[in-house]
């Protein structure tokens, strides 16, 4: 790798850059050279001839990262809303099971029988 500015394409360094990036926030390994070779893209994007595209780089970096924010906090709703209705399940469930053992028992009136 050169350290001297060429010309790039940044669609294609994007794509690249945004499947590691993907990789490394969602918990997963890269390959050392692999990462080494992103590093190296940065580098270059950021020197670019004849304009660097730092800016642009930026921008791209901060949308993909903001779509992930707003695709966690979707998920994050839905893994809410799960545990709220399997809790509403488990309850009706309890309830349910409660019903059976009284009326398995005679309508409850062991209960009041041996009370008495």
């Amino acid at each position: 790798m050169s350290l001297k500015p060429r010309r790039i394409d940044f669609e294609a360094v994007w794509q690249q850059l945004s499947d590691t990036v993907s990789i490394v926030i969602c918990g997963g390994g890269v390959a050392r050279p692999v990462w080494n070779d992103r590093f190296s893209d940065v580098y270059a994007v950021c020197v670019a001839n004849p304009e660097p595209m730092a800016d642009k780089l930026y921008s791209a970096t901060k949308n993909f990262l903001e779509a992930h924010v707003r695709e966690l906090y979707k998920v994050q709703n839905l893994v809410s809303l799960y545990f709220k209705f399997n809790y509403l399940y488990y309850e009706a469930y309890e309830l349910f099971l409660l019903s059976l053992v009284i009326s398995y028992s005679g309508g409850g009136h062991w209960i009041t029988n041996s009370f008495a």
